[in-house]
């Protein structure tokens, strides 16, 4: 029984024994569990941490972006509306500056071209200024006559441009001779010699004598007319008589030439129409076409010349021809009539 009973003690010990191993096996497994899960826990707390972080930092960069990009974008559109308001503003300015320029180079071209044309008839002007002054200081200050004839020439000058003076005068020196009585008796004695005058060349006038001398005089007036015209008009002997026959039948106070003349000049009308019926280059046609074809250019023959080349003052070109001529070599841009350098062109609007 003793040993049955150690034995039964033997069997509850390793039970016993076994019972602890499975509670120290269960206890590490649950012990390892419960470390494992809490490992896990503060992982997934860690990772949703840092998702937090990350979401957060990634909001906090987009709304910097955010605001970033509408300060570039209110930037931009500030600077777009600057540029489009200088545009408008100094547009204008700068079209209008660009014109004011072609203005002034225009008109400076045009003045120098009209300088170098005209300082030709200036110099010349000039040159006979100076030696009319000179020739006048030369007449009228150097000698006595010159000074008195100066004087004259201002006298008359005076009363031409200042005729009021003139009567003035007029009556100044008429009112002094009225206040003498001397002036009164001489009045008188031209007014009787006057009409004395009158009278006796009246009574010549009337004179039969008179009358004949006025009829002789106007019968060899119409005789030498009369011989001339015959002399240039040989073919016409007979229109002759006749008009030497009707002048003499004239009256003694008419022209005696009247007739004569009307006949020389319509004589003169036909021989200058036979003249222009028989020379056909006086024909209007054709002096128009050569009128016509000398406006034409000398190069292409086929513009109107409209160019005036300076200094040398030749219209022989038109614009496209100008224009031809100016893009060769400066020494290559010579007049085609007198071969004289274009320092200068001139537009000319016939």
């Amino acid at each position: 029984g003793l040993l049955r009973g150690c034995c039964c003690v033997l069997e509850g010990l390793k039970v016993a024994g076994h019972l602890l191993s499975h509670l120290a096996l269960r206890g590490r497994e649950l012990l390892q569990r419960g470390l494992c899960g809490l490992l896990g826990c503060g992982q997934a707390l860690a990772r949703q941490l840092c998702e937090g972080l990350a979401i957060g930092t990634s909001l906090l960069a987009y709304l910097v972006n955010s605001l970033v990009n509408v300060c570039l974008i209110g930037a931009q559109n500030l600077f777009t509306l600057l540029a489009a308001l200088w545009d408008s503003v100094a547009g204008p300015f700068l079209r209008a500056t660009d014109l004011l320029a072609a203005f002034l180079a225009h008109v400076s071209s045009g003045a120098i071209a009209v300088s170098i044309l005209l300082w030709s008839p200036c110099q010349l002007a000039f040159e006979l200024l100076a030696s009319v002054a000179e020739l006048f200081i030369s007449v009228f200050f150097v000698n006595i006559y010159g000074l008195g004839l100066l004087l004259l020439i201002i006298v008359v000058s005076a009363f031409v441009f200042n005729p009021g003076l003139l009567w003035t005068l007029t009556g100044y020196v008429l009112g002094y001779f009225n206040t003498l009585p001397s002036y009164h008796r001489l009045q008188r004695d031209v007014w009787r010699l006057y009409q004395v005058a009158v009278l006796t060349l009246g009574m010549a006038m009337t004179s039969q004598a008179w009358r004949r001398v006025v009829d002789w005089s106007l019968q060899v007036t119409n005789w030498s007319q009369g011989g001339r015209t015959v002399n240039r008009e040989s073919m016409r002997p007979a229109l002759s008589r006749s008009a030497m026959a009707g002048q003499r039948l004239q009256p003694p106070r008419e022209e005696p030439s009247t007739s004569w003349g009307k006949a020389l000049r319509r004589e003169q009308l036909n021989a200058a129409a036979g003249d222009g019926e028989g020379a056909p280059d006086n024909d209007p046609w054709v002096l128009l076409k050569e009128q016509e074809e000398r406006k034409k250019c000398v190069i292409c023959q086929d513009q109107t010349k409209t160019v005036l080349l300076l200094p040398c003052r030749h219209l022989c070109l038109c614009q496209e021809c100008t224009e031809v001529l100016l893009q060769q070599a400066i020494y290559q841009r010579n007049c085609p009539l007198c071969r004289q350098m274009i320092l200068q062109t001139l537009n000319v609007y016939l």
